[in-house]
């Protein structure tokens, strides 16, 4: 997949964030560059069929979002259930866990990379 593009990253978390919570969005681009090969290939089958139903008609994904696929793939890929996943985070104050600050940008942009050159060739 083709490198996302930094300031159009920063822009989309600049229109949903500010303050440290854009900081934090920003810190975590560089840990979403690492990622981005281990994300690629779901985001490839992701693309081409959003509720991944595989051949015995079982859908993977049944809510079809971008988001629901992010929180079962963090489930899966994490051999350590004891520790977080670098797709999530934690929130003490509230003690919540949540998808990093600007991952779904993040996948958002690869998918439209990923489009744009199936169009082009």
């Amino acid at each position: 997949m083709k490198p996302i593009d930094r300031q159009e990253y920063v822009a989309l978390c600049r229109s949903r964030w500010s303050d440290w919570c854009l900081a934090d969005a920003r810190r975590n681009f560089a840990e979403f560059e690492e990622l981005s090969a281990r994300l690629e290939p779901f985001l490839r089958d992701y693309a081409h069929d959003p509720c991944m139903e595989d051949v015995t008609g079982k859908c993977h994904n049944p809510d079809g979002t971008l988001t629901a696929l992010l929180w079962k793939l963090q489930d899966v890929l994490q051999e350590n259930k004891s520790c977080l996943h670098p797709f999530l985070d934690f929130n003490e104050d509230s003690q919540t866990i949540f998808l990093r600050r600007g991952l779904l940008f993040y996948c958002q942009l690869l998918l439209r990379g990923n489009r744009d050159r199936e169009r082009a060739g």
